[in-house]
């Protein structure tokens, strides 16, 4: 199954792109580890997927179906520092709209799905890579997420939002806990 990977993004044609992104996700979908896949291959997968989440004109499905393979190969720490480049992160930072454009506000209906993925991402890479940490603490990712936090209070959008807020609060969550133990080993050390 694992080969199919590197297949995915060998066609420019979103049509078979979704179907061969959906077909990975749904025979993948409960996978943690992907030991046929090299480093290399997962070097190739981040360009490729930094590639697409880049491309503006893709439709919104494209970007999520290719935010969700990613979040299910970023399960898997073996080879993950090869796949996750500056690029994708920032690619991800961008669609979970944690840019400081984006501080204090929600996506729409329509980028919901796109955003609810793309945290759900830096919740897996954030807790399993040492370079989306490094990442995340300089590009004010944490400052973002405590804006979306705080921003919008209207209960209305609850239901709407939900998905987004869980997975704000699973990546806070994961910085606190990171940064706890960052804080332990510097005293350990002392």
């Amino acid at each position: 199954m694992e080969e199919h990977f590197l297949r995915i993004f060998e066609t420019e044609e979103p049509e078979k792109l979704h179907q061969s992104l959906t077909k990975a996700v749904q025979q993948n979908f409960n996978a943690s580890s992907f030991p046929n896949l090299s480093q290399l291959d997962k070097k190739r997968l981040g360009e490729q997927m930094a590639k697409v989440l880049a491309d503006e004109n893709a439709r919104h499905l494209l970007h999520a179906l290719t935010l969700e393979l990613l979040k299910i190969l970023a399960r898997d720490k073996t080879g993950l520092e090869e796949m996750i480049n500056d690029d994708l992160l920032r690619c991800v930072t961008h669609a979970a709209r944690l840019e400081p454009d984006f501080h204090g506000t929600f996506p729409d209906q329509t980028e919901l799905t796109v955003t609810t993925e793309a945290q759900k991402v830096l919740c897996n890479v954030v807790f399993n890579s040492g370079s989306a940490q490094r990442y995340v603490s300089r590009q004010e990712v944490v400052e973002a997420l405590m804006s979306r936090i705080s921003a919008n209070k209207d209960k209305k959008r609850w239901s709407l939002e939900n998905q987004v807020w869980t997975a704000t609060a699973s990546i806070v969550k994961q910085l606190s806990h990171l940064l706890c133990l960052t804080c332990w080993n510097i005293c350990v050390s002392i």
